[in-house]
């Protein structure tokens, strides 16, 4: 089945302008997690990635209540304090400091693609055991992304797990030097079209977050945007953890107005939807 016609199943159009608001991080720590699921439960997001190698993965499925939640595929960890490590047997996938790389170049030089394939698909399987109902997938840091020996394992996995994928049109030739998004349609893969992350330097301007939504409405170009942004409850540990604690915490508190949210992108012709409305259109149809 095509994506115009998953997309017609929805009652829009490959010319219809579609977000997903997704936040990326729930398990990583208790702030995180109940920020996430207010906001879940508020309607401010519609989807969310749980990260299943951090230290809070299981505290977020003791409160998981069939939200939308997908897998952010992780293959490095920056943090200075938590360092993530692989849930399986993978030497190439380790740094010298016990965990998964801190940086995505030495994930792409050292990273063994059986191991990495057999890691992902761990990091999967074991979201679904604890009882998620898995709704998408992604790739953290867009590392599976920009390399076709791991894009590969992705496509792979994508397919296996009927799951739609976290994608940009942006990542494709000439930026990536192979045409990723193709290769995605061409399997039948259904991806998003392009991608807002709210972290990103161009973003991180709008201090305001009800400013930052006006600015994003304003950006969405037709076809499915993820918006994606990071939230926490307001708590010591979130101001140990994240230097950048504050705005985290700002878009968690804007959940108290997702109706206003959701009015603006209503009254700009910008339909919200989550990955699971996707997953549902795309398995009606096998």
């Amino acid at each position: 089945m095509t994506k115009s016609e998953i997309l017609h199943r929805l009652g829009l159009t490959e010319d219809s302008k579609v977000v997903i608001l997704a936040s990326e991080e729930l398990g990583f720590s208790n702030s995180i997690n109940v920020g996430t699921y207010d906001a879940l439960r508020r309607g401010l997001l519609t989807s969310t990635r749980i990260m299943v190698p951090a230290p809070w993965a299981r505290g977020a499925i003791s409160s998981y209540h069939g939200e939308d939640v997908g897998v952010q595929l992780v293959t490095n960890s920056d943090h200075p304090i938590f360092h993530f490590a692989p849930l399986t047997y993978a030497p190439s996938l380790f740094d010298g400091s016990g965990g998964f790389p801190a940086e995505v170049e030495d994930f792409w030089d050292h990273a063994d693609p059986e191991e990495t394939r057999r890691e992902a698909r761990a990091q999967i399987e074991r979201a679904i055991y604890w009882g998620f109902d898995v709704s998408h997938l992604a790739s953290a840091k867009d590392a599976m992304v920009a390399k076709p020996e791991f894009f590969d394992i992705l496509l792979e996995l994508a397919l296996e797990f009927r799951l739609p994928l976290r994608l940009d049109k942006s990542q494709d030739d000439p930026r990536l030097g192979f045409p990723a998004f193709s290769l995605a349609s061409d399997e039948g893969v259904l991806t998003t079209d392009q991608h807002v992350d709210l972290w990103h330097k161009e973003w991180l301007k709008f201090q305001n977050p009800t400013e930052v939504f006006e600015e994003v409405a304003l950006s969405i170009k037709p076809g499915i945007t993820e918006v994606t942004l990071r939230l926490g409850e307001d708590s010591a540990e979130l101001r140990a953890l994240m230097q950048d604690w504050p705005r985290y915490v700002s878009f968690q508190q804007m959940a108290s107005n997702s109706k206003a949210i959701m009015d603006l992108f209503g009254k700009m012709g910008i339909k919200v939807i989550g990955y699971r409305d996707l997953k549902q259109a795309s398995q009606a149809s096998s």
